[in-house]
């Protein structure tokens, strides 16, 4: 395991690029602590970016990596682990919104939310396990010629409660 990686995994590492974006880290709703967190890699690259996350977490490397603008992020409080996980809003979109909610467990998915203005989240008490990729769009987006614009794309996408 390289020096990048066990940073990652054991102190978290937070990179945030462009103006206006904001890590917020709550605890009983209150601001609490600083933008770094154990077991999580934040990587942020554009404008009017906002990350939530509510304590506890437990995290164990674990990437965000957020690209495009006014992107909004959101974490529910949870005492279960999340473990080489990667949440992706990555192709440079803006306005995407992910929620996930209260007593989350992973250990080892990839949620990839991609397109302008999608939509995607995980309701309470889910738990996913490993070699899970959850993708609201099909990854190969096809452009109409002459306008520019996507032929398909994605779609707002919900996991309801309670789901393994």
């Amino acid at each position: 395991m390289g020096v990048l990686s066990k940073l990652c995994k054991n102190r978290g590492i937070t990179r945030i690029r462009g103006k206006n974006n904001n890590v917020t880290i709550l605890e009983n709703g209150k601001k609490v602590g600083s933008k770094r967190l154990a077991g999580l890699r934040i990587d942020v690259k554009g404008e009017g970016n906002q990350i939530t996350i509510h304590l506890p977490q437990k995290f164990e490397n674990c990437r965000l990596i957020v690209r495009g603008n006014n992107n909004i992020c959101e974490f529910g409080a949870t005492d279960k682990f999340s473990k080489d996980t990667n949440y992706y809003l990555d192709s440079k979109a803006n306005g995407r919104e992910v929620k996930i909610g209260r007593d989350f467990m992973c250990a080892g998915a990839d949620m990839i939310v991609a397109l302008e203005g999608s939509k995607f989240s995980i309701g309470d008490g889910c738990m996913f396990s490993y070699q899970v990729q959850i993708r609201n769009h099909d990854g190969h987006t096809l452009f109409d010629k002459k306008t520019k614009k996507p032929l398909h794309g994605s779609r707002e996408m919900h996991i309801g409660d309670r789901v393994w």
